[in-house]
């Protein structure tokens, strides 16, 4: 029997989803690493958060904190980092801002997500949110109609070509009257020629076949240029990146690059901040204080204070200046009476 799991909804942003993985899996990894057994591409994630673990028996199993920026949770119940927690069927885990259900070993339900794919499943949720925005191709020059389209609806295709009935009118005489078709899935946006006379080039290569595209690319069809912009790829880019250089202060990632519902899907549990230290109490009984890092360079930190320091003024710089001269002078005086 696989061991299954089952994401909540995060207030209306994620919708539930299952997943399974194989009845020989030993070790459960969550975090933003695409090569996990869980990925989770969400910024309040860290990208190594927390595993679990078999014990002594195949039913038996841990969960356990990897030092996360955000914490683990069991059962409202914040985890100390590297303190293995027995977990069992049923109980529910939040790995930084995702409930989780973890349902242990179960027969095979038809349908359930594989973990290949419940990443960007989840992202597609996110973004489908209202008050996101959705892919758009930009005309940047030749002729067509609209000058804007933006591809807000899923699993729809959006036809490009001289007919009048299309998506995007194209007004050049390479056009043919079905061009090209764009799909937005959940996956995605995917672009296919349909066999049109001129052809279809993005960032100048030839499309031969269904071509999944990238935020920012180019694409050339029927003496048109068009350049796609896709929040949901971009935002996944910059995870990615993030990933890469290991920050784990996820939280800072750059809002512009983020759909508004990762802002609800995000929130923290009451009475914590993001830096807490990874006490284990629940959160009504966590303190509200803020926390502050130490600086790991003290030199650079009496530098910084110095830079704070108010600078004086030029006119106060001249008083004190004449002050100055007029007790050397007063000074002078004294000791010229003192030896007369």
């Amino acid at each position: 029997m696989p061991l299954r799991f089952r994401i909540l909804p995060a207030d209306g942003t994620l919708a539930e989803r299952t997943f399974e993985l194989t009845e020989d899996t030993a070790e459960v990894r969550l975090g933003r690493q695409p090569t996990f057994e869980i990925e989770l591409p969400f910024p309040a994630v860290s990208v190594f958060h927390a595993r679990l673990f078999r014990g002594e028996s195949a039913h038996e199993w841990w969960l356990e904190d990897q030092g996360s920026t955000n914490g683990t949770w069991l059962e409202g119940q914040r985890l100390a980092p590297r303190r293995p927690a027995l977990i069992r069927a049923g109980q529910r885990m939040r790995i930084g801002s995702v409930d989780i259900v973890f349902e242990g070993w179960a027969p095979t339900v038809k349908g359930d997500e594989s973990t290949a794919t419940i990443a960007r499943r989840l992202i597609s949720d996110l973004f489908s949110a209202p008050g996101n925005d959705a892919p758009a191709l930009a005309l940047e020059s030749g002729r067509a109609e609209p000058a804007r389209l933006s591809l807000a609806e899923r699993e729809r295709r959006y036809l490009a070509g001289r007919a009048e009935t299309s998506d995007i009118v194209l007004g050049g005489e390479q056009a043919s009257r079905e061009h090209a078709v764009f799909e937005r899935r959940w996956d995605g946006v995917f672009l296919a020629d349909l066999g049109s006379r001129n052809g279809v080039l993005v960032n100048g290569a030839p499309v031969t076949g269904p071509r999944r595209l990238r935020d920012g690319d180019s694409v050339q069809l029927g003496g048109a240029t068009f350049r796609l912009t896709d929040p949901e790829d971009r935002y996944l880019r910059r995870l990615e990146s993030v990933e890469g250089g290991a920050h784990e202060d996820a939280a800072k990632a750059t809002p512009a690059l983020e759909p508004a519902a990762v802002a609800a899907g995000n929130a923290r549990p009451a009475g914590r901040t993001t830096g807490d230290s990874g006490r284990g109490e629940p959160p009504s009984q966590r303190s509200s204080e803020p926390s502050f890092e130490r600086s790991s360079d003290p030199t650079g930190a009496r530098r910084a204070a110095a830079r704070a320091r108010p600078t004086l003024s030029a006119r106060r710089k001249l008083a004190m200046a004449i002050a100055a001269a007029v007790l050397v002078v007063a000074v002078a005086g004294l000791i010229a009476l003192l030896v007369g």
